[in-house]
């Protein structure tokens, strides 16, 4: 009857230690890749600095623009003291437009516009228009929400724990088009 020799301790350990050193291995590249996206995103951020600095009409600009998820076009416009965002979305939405979609787009560009550091205006309005299909199923765009907000009390908003159900309540005017699927 031949013996078969049993795997011991030391095959389970040399096992153990190739997991163990592969570990390690992983975790340096893993860091590695860490440490190089922290370094891109600092030089970026030093560009945008040198290229558009905080409190400029360009870097407001940027940053609104940045915080638009709606796929279509943006325009910003000032008047005076007024400052004008327009939204127009590209195509029809697949489940309509509801009010929280609208108040998470609004709170987005609200933020950035504070985070840009830009302060020459009195006023912010934004409106939102979207194509949409009518009763007779011709598609045509609507004025599916607008806002108006005082800077004044943009200003007194802390926008790092802001969340965007409140944001009807800073609103100096915000309207829905009946389209927009409204919460309760």
């Amino acid at each position: 009857m031949a013996k078969h020799k049993k795997a011991g301790c030391g095959t389970m350990a040399i096992g153990c230690l190739g997991f163990v050193v592969a570990g390690f291995v992983l975790f340096g590249l893993g860091m590695q890749f860490i440490s190089d996206t922290v370094s891109e995103n600092i030089k970026e951020a030093e560009r945008l600095d040198k290229e558009k600095p905080l409190g400029t009409p360009e870097r407001m600009k940027h940053e609104v623009l940045q915080s638009v998820r709606t796929d279509g076009t943006t325009t910003i416009d000032q008047n005076g003291k007024e400052l004008d965002i327009l939204i127009r979305a590209k195509d029809v939405p697949v489940f309509g437009p509801s009010e929280s979609g609208v108040q998470m787009e609004y709170a987005a560009i609200l933020n950035a516009l504070h985070r840009s550091g830009f302060q020459d205006f009195d006023t912010v309005s934004i409106t939102s228009y979207a194509p949409m299909y009518n009763k007779l199923g011709n598609e045509e765009t609507l004025q599916i929400a607008s806002a108006a907000f005082d800077k004044s009390t943009l200003d007194s908003v802390n926008w790092e724990n802001f969340i965007h159900p409140n944001l009807n309540s800073i609103a100096r005017d915000i309207t829905f088009h009946p389209a927009v699927e409204r919460e309760q």
